[in-house]
């Protein structure tokens, strides 16, 4: 059994990540917080980015602020900030799925009054690799980030919040004293999320302009940043009992796919009908329930028409939606590994030649008894591959004539790439010439070098 995604049902608080718990939603495990400035002193170190995800949602010093120069009183020492956080799993999000972000403003110290004022949402789904260093001050925040548009927005303070057209949020009236914000939004990523962002705005109605709402010098403390999605992440298994999960994308057979029941998911309460699977969005043609891992509980089996689900060779991964007899969405994912993936050769058009011969179409026609060649002409023969459209070309292969070393030029749309020679030998075969990497191209044109015959029985072009 492989084990793709768990669904996460604990709290959980370690160095550097934090989960939390909440009755709606599964909880999205954040790390490696980075900021573009932390507030550094009084005291010194205390007022880190990691501490938005430490556990603690309420405490002594347990937030992330931004004041600057100290923290003087009654002086802008303030300005717009980011704050950036990996996830720690791939988070795959159903088309339109709810999540739900919540800002935290508990810590005690100093004083009540530290909330945001203004702030905006994003996601992205560029490699962790890209961002996040865990820096508190001058931390690499950038990345190709997805404004969120706020669905719903409400403050356990009775803060109002009005959306402004940059899809900010900006806060006003309530008791400013200790709130929780919670702010919604439907989601509909092309790929899986690896991050999130909060931007700490400005705005003139602010003390002192902002972000935050402390009316002395416009700071905040963000103690904790919680984010949690209605959909339930399930464990699939697709080909049950085969490890490698082998994928046949052009096998006109079945595909078995199973949803795994769990000590914390009961496959049973997932509606059939409202299952789809693989890029195709393929629809089950039947289902079972069955004990397939062998741990003495019921999965549900699904089986699909290969070719429905649109997995292609190279695929590495295949993911199952669907949504539990309730309406709530799940999703799971599994690894593949796809098979029967010869390169094809890609569609030729035409070939030409600069003397007179008898069947052109000898080349392309799979057939070794047959030639193409140019007729004893001591003129330099030359034929062109036309495709379809542009395309990778790994390899050239040509069935030259027996007992023949033919020396030849490859152009590809007339850049030249090499010189090349067959050997010699006993029997008509294919020879195959490897082309430089990332060789794409539409015209292929094999010319011979100083031969006063030469004769090709086949060509193909391999390519990916």
């Amino acid at each position: 059994m492989k084990v793709i995604q768990r669904i996460l049902v604990l709290f959980v608080s370690v160095l550097g990540a934090s989960t939390s718990v909440f009755a709606d939603g599964t909880p999205i495990t954040l790390q490696n917080a980075t900021a573009t400035y932390s507030q550094m002193s009084i005291p010194p170190g205390l007022w880190s980015a990691s501490n938005t995800i430490d556990g603690n949602e309420s405490g002594s010093f347990t937030s992330w602020a931004i004041c600057e120069n100290e923290c003087p009183t009654s002086t802008e020492n303030t300005a717009a900030q980011t704050i950036v956080w990996e996830t720690q799993d791939d988070l795959r999000l159903n088309p339109g799925s709810q999540i739900t972000f919540r800002l935290y403003h508990r810590d005690g110290i100093p004083v009540g009054g530290h909330n945001l004022g203004r702030f905006s949402l994003a996601y992205t789904n560029d490699d962790r690799s890209l961002f996040a260093d865990g820096e508190n001050i001058g931390g690499d925040v950038l990345a190709n980030w997805v404004a969120i548009d706020p669905e719903s927005f409400s403050s356990s303070g009775g803060e109002a919040f009005t959306k402004l057209p940059d899809l900010s949020l900006l806060v006003s009236g309530g008791s400013n004293n200790y709130p929780v914000y919670e702010v919604t939004a439907l989601l509909s990523p092309v790929a899986p999320i690896t991050g999130f962002k909060l931007e700490a705005l400005e705005h003139p109605s602010l003390p002192f302009e902002g972000p935050g709402r402390q009316v002395v010098n416009g700071n905040f403390h963000l103690s904790e940043f919680v984010v949690v999605t209605s959909v339930i992440t399930t464990i699939i298994d697709i080909k049950p009992s085969n490890e490698k999960n082998p994928v046949n994308p052009r096998s006109k057979g079945k595909l078995r796919v199973a949803i795994l029941t769990t000590e914390n998911f009961d496959a049973s309460t997932v509606y059939a009908k409202s299952v789809r699977f693989g890029p195709g969005a393929a629809k089950p043609v039947r289902h079972k329930l069955d004990d397939v891992d062998y741990d003495g509980d019921l999965d549900l089996v699904f089986k699909f028409k290969t070719r429905k689900t649109n997995i292609v060779c190279g695929d590495t991964e295949a993911t199952l939606t669907g949504e539990t007899i309730d309406g709530q969405s799940t999703i799971g994912t599994d690894t593949i590994k796809t098979v029967g993936c010869k390169p094809e050769q890609p569609a030729i058009v035409d070939a030409n030649v600069p003397v007179k011969v008898a069947k052109k179409g000898n080349l392309f026609d799979s057939d070794l008894a047959t030639s193409w060649n140019n007729n004893g002409d001591m003129a330099t023969a030359w034929f062109e591959v036309v495709l379809d459209s542009p395309s990778q070309i790994e390899h050239l292969r040509l069935a030259p004539q027996t007992n023949k070393a033919y020396t030849f030029n490859v152009y590809v749309d007339g850049v030249l790439l090499g010189q090349y020679m067959t050997s010699s030998t006993a029997s008509v075969a294919f020879q195959s010439f490897e082309l430089p990497a990332g060789t794409v191209g539409t015209v292929v044109r094999v010319e011979s070098v100083s031969h006063n015959w030469f004769r090709v029985h086949e060509v193909e072009l391999l390519s990916n």
